[in-house]
């Protein structure tokens, strides 16, 4: 179901094994249908691509959107948990059918607005260097001042 990050990569989920490695596979457990928005800035940060090159493998969809969006995660398409606060530090959650509906949907006019990503091949970048980074950036057809954008 939607979930999206806000303004920032979140990266992996805090179940990390040592040393920050992406766990090999999820723990057994009931399926979990999972689509997330990140913001551009995680295509830059190596282990947000890591994580989403080995998730998709799980089935997670992952996606970059450049605009302005809400973090909002829905579980079964009944109850969504969306930030009560300006600074994301308290969350709402809602259970009122037409308004998690409406949240979905915005969800969804978002998700198809995004840019699909190749996200093993970002994992690859680490070792560039910045000049490196922006030639390729270049090359892959970005202008300047989305490049400028991108690498901050």
């Amino acid at each position: 179901m939607p979930a999206g990050g806000a303004g920032r990569p979140t990266g992996p989920p805090t179940g990390r094994a040592a040393g920050g490695r992406v766990p090999a596979a999820p723990d057994d457990g009931p399926g979990v249908a999972a689509s997330v928005l990140y913001q551009p800035s995680a295509k830059q940060d190596g282990n947000t691509a890591r994580y989403a090159a080995r998730a998709t493998g799980w089935g997670m969809r992952f996606r970059v959107l450049d605009e302005p969006f809400r973090r909002t995660t829905v579980f079964d398409r009944r109850i969504a948990v969306v930030p009560a606060a300006a600074d994301d530090s308290s969350a709402a959650f809602v259970r009122e059918p037409a308004a998690v509906d409406t949240l979905v949907s915005a969800f969804l006019r978002d998700w198809e607005r995004a840019e699909r990503v190749r996200w093993e091949d970002l994992g690859q970048r680490d070792g560039l260097t910045v000049h490196q980074q922006i030639g390729q950036l270049l090359a892959e057809g970005l202008t300047q001042r989305a490049v400028a954008g991108r690498l901050g």
